[in-house]
């Protein structure tokens, strides 16, 4: 007996069947829907968090890797940031062609899905879209502060480079108030003669 769509769509009573889904089958899907965005929500909250911190902490390899340079050598550095291009990189002037180029050690650093909210130098704000800053070659290097955010502004990791360590400091949240519930070590801040 070969049966055509329509005799299937006739029930057993009798009536006809109705083409689709119930409600009772839509619910079921939107409440499976709605458990599996729910797990997953967090989750990829944190991935965009992550990509934040990771990019904090290339950000302060490269200004921990001039920093020892400085300490070392007597070479000009500077650090740039290009924020077209979403990167830092540490730069060395070559006088041989009296021009700068990049480090061949360190190379330019990515620091894409992440803003860099702030930077300064001493406290003077860098300019948001491109900056070099050059090194000074003797005497104490200036404070370096730079503070990354996620790409909607949120999730905010501080970089902090003193002008004596010879290492980067990457902490979470950007610093805001620190001054007030932290003592400072002016000694490690290169300002150990001057009076507070």
């Amino acid at each position: 007996m070969i049966m055509t769509l329509r005799n299937a769509m006739v029930g057993l009573a009798g009536r006809r069947c109705a083409p689709g889904f119930s409600i009772v089958e839509l619910l079921v899907v939107v409440v499976i829907l709605g458990v599996l965005s729910a797990m997953m929500a967090p989750r990829l909250a944190s991935i965009s968090g992550r990509g934040t911190e990771v990019a904090a902490e290339r950000a302060a390899g490269v200004l921990s890797a001039a920093a020892r340079r400085n300490n070392l050598t007597t070479q000009r550095l500077a650090l740039e940031f290009n924020g077209e291009r979403e990167d830092l990189a540490l730069l060395v002037f070559d006088p041989a062609r009296g021009e700068w180029r990049e480090d061949g050690l360190t190379g330019r650093v990515s620091l894409s899905g992440s803003l860099l909210r702030e930077a300064t130098s001493d406290g003077v704000r860098l300019e948001q879209g491109r900056w070099v800053l050059e090194l000074p070659q003797s005497g104490p290097r200036p404070l370096i502060r730079m503070v990354f955010t996620d790409t909607r502004g949120r999730d905010p990791w501080l970089v902090v480079l003193a002008p004596r360590a010879a290492r980067a400091e990457v902490r979470a949240g950007d610093g805001a108030g620190a001054d007030a519930d932290e003592s400072v070590d002016l000694d490690a801040l290169g300002r150990g003669e001057q009076p507070w």
